[in-house]
């Protein structure tokens, strides 16, 4: 019986660390290494999720693209190191202010995706601002200021299909960048929340 009880303690020790290895792993496959966001397969999943719950319930959907302006500028001046931390702190600093049912993750490089579940165009506008003057007026560790520009778009009358929303928001965000940076543009009218 002992040895009957030992090997099941022993099999149910390898189950778990199987089953701890798997999790570990998938949480790896799903999540940015440097800022610990969700990556852009997961943002790609997520956002056909909730177009689908859009159309099927009418409801809103906005996504915001975001890039750290002048951020290779950043690097080159202070180092890749202190490009990653500041990346990280704007990382965190975007979760700060958004909703537990929003999804902040990591796009690809210095661009970051925000999913506003819920949200109208008022609604995303103000978020995307609120964002926007957060990391503005942050102080960081390091020379120089720190600003974001960014772009969103909106369902279900910008797009149906998750490439189609990223494709318009991420449009939205080199406006953004080529009006000045530091700025919020929108598919909704043509026009943009500014502040430098």
């Amino acid at each position: 019986i002992n040895r009957t009880l030992a090997m099941i303690a022993d099999l149910t020790g390898v189950a778990l660390l199987g089953a701890m290895q798997i999790s570990k792993i998938r949480k790896e496959a799903e999540n940015d290494a440097l800022t610990g966001l969700p990556n852009r397969r997961t943002l790609f999943r997520h956002v056909a999720a909730e177009l689908s719950r859009c159309h099927s319930y009418g409801t809103h959907l906005s996504l915001a693209m975001i890039d750290v302006d002048h951020f290779k500028h950043f690097n080159d001046t202070n180092g890749h190191q202190a490009g990653d931390e500041a990346l990280k702190l704007v990382a965190k600093l975007i979760r700060s202010v958004t909703r537990r049912t929003d999804l902040v993750a990591r796009y690809g490089g210095e661009e970051l995706a925000v999913v506003l579940p819920y949200s109208d165009i008022e609604g995303a506008v103000t978020v995307a601002e609120r964002l926007r003057q957060v990391i503005a007026d942050h102080t960081f560790s390091f020379p120089g200021k720190v600003t974001v520009s960014m772009g969103i778009a909106f369902a279900p009358s910008d797009a149906s299909a998750p490439i189609e929303l990223i494709r318009k928001a991420d449009r939205e965000l080199y406006r953004a960048k080529e009006k000045g940076k530091n700025r919020v543009c929108h598919t909704s009218s043509g026009k943009e929340e500014v502040k430098s």
